[in-house]
Parts: structure tokens; C-alpha cells; sequence
């Protein structure tokens, strides 16, 4: 049995491309679902209407994705009080929020791995080479993470982006609270178009882009 990185023609293995393109996926709706929680924050905080440039800039400084979780989670209390429907919502999401964190902790500082076993190859993301926890190819098959449950990763983090979604735009324009979190998932609504104030966009494009 032989273990290596993929640096060579495992890059042209088909399922080598799909392990790569179900973790970008996953990757995205995860970006996706960390950009929601600061539009439910920004609305605890009373700032609809208002430059959140400020504010935004400060919420992403803190790295700790549970440690966001919690300062909204004290702002919605706050905000709207514990036996308000706004901090019942706010709890079930949180609450599916933990949970998708822990398995995005699964996939995160992994690295895509082959595993040539006698019969075939094994793609799957797992611990790096040097790490203690590293699997041989039987472990790597069972508990690695490959693309089909990649897949589905995305897909629970597609729901969970879509009722954040919802939920924040609801607080933001001040509309009434759907009684669950199931009303949430089916409603479909225009983007959100927040305010930020003197915007630096550049006149024109660098001169790299220029013909």
C-alpha cells in the first residue's frame, strides 16, 4: 500500500476532481452561512437603514466562529427578549448552526489524500501525512471524508443559509415573524442590499486590466 499527496496523475482522476469540487461547494454555502449571522447581529443592533461598515468590520475580526454565535445570540436576547418569537427562532437556528459547525471541524485543515489500495485508488480528505491521527487506507475508506458526504454537507448548509436568510431579512425590514423555522425555509426573497457609506470602489480598473 502506498500513501500520497496529489501531485501527480491522481490530479486527472475523476473522482479526484469531485472530492475537489464538493469541498469548494461545501466551502462556499459554509462562507455563505457565516456572511447570514452578521445580517441577524447588524438587526439586533437597530442598524437597518444605517452604515454597518463599521460594525461588519468589527464582528469579522473575531475569528471564533462560536464566539460570533454568541455575541448575536446575547444581541437577539437583548434585542427582543427571551420570550420573544424573534429569540425562539434565533434558538433553533443556533441550535442548527452548532451542529453544522461541528461537522464543518471534520473538514477543515484537511488535506486530499490518495490511497492506492491492491484493487483500486481512494480519494478522501483526512489528516495531513505528519499528523498522529493518520489513517492507512481501510481507516481512510471508513472515516475519511469523501464527496458524497461533501455533498451532503452542502446541501444541509444550502437549507441552513436559506432559513438564516430569511430570518435576517424579516428582522432587518421589521416584517412579522413566521411562527417556524419551516416558513422560513419557503420563503423566497430578493437580495439583501445593505448600507455602507463612502464605499471605496476604485475609479477605474488597474492598469493590468486596461487595454
Amino acid at each position: 500500500m502506498t500513501i500520497t499527496p496529489l501531485q501527480r496523475a491522481e490530479y486527472s482522476n475523476k473522482k479526484w476532481r469531485e472530492l475537489q469540487q464538493e469541498y469548494a461547494n461545501a466551502l462556499w454555502m459554509w462562507a455563505n452561512i457565516e456572511a447570514q449571522i452578521f445580517i441577524i447581529y447588524a438587526s439586533a443592533l437597530g442598524m437597518s437603514g444605517k452604515d454597518v461598515q463599521p460594525l461588519r468590520s468589527a464582528f469579522f475580526s473575531i475569528n471564533s466562529f462560536e464566539m460570533r454565535l454568541t455575541m448575536t445570540h446575547a444581541a437577539v436576547k437583548t434585542q427582543w427578549g427571551e420570550e420573544s418569537q424573534a429569540f425562539i427562532l434565533w434558538g433553533e437556528l443556533r441550535k442548527k448552526c452548532d451542529k453544522a459547525n461541528r461537522k464543518r471541524g471534520k473538514i477543515a485543515h484537511k488535506i486530499g489524500m490518495c490511497y492506492s489500495t491492491p484493487n483500486n485508488l481512494i480519494f478522501a480528505l483526512t489528516d495531513p501525512l505528519w499528523h498522529t491521527n493518520h489513517l492507512d487506507w481501510r481507516k481512510a475508506k471508513a472515516e475519511g471524508i469523501n464527496a458524497e458526504t461533501l455533498k451532503q454537507y452542502a446541501a444541509e448548509w444550502n437549507d441552513l443559509d436559506a432559513m438564516l436568510i430569511n430570518f435576517g431579512l424579516v428582522l432587518w425590514n421589521g416584517e412579522p415573524l413566521p411562527t417556524s423555522l419551516s416558513q422560513l425555509a419557503d420563503q423566497s426573497r430578493p437580495p439583501l442590499h445593505i448600507n455602507v457609506l463612502n464605499p471605496k470602489v476604485p475609479e477605474s480598473p488597474p492598469e493590468s486590466f486596461q487595454e
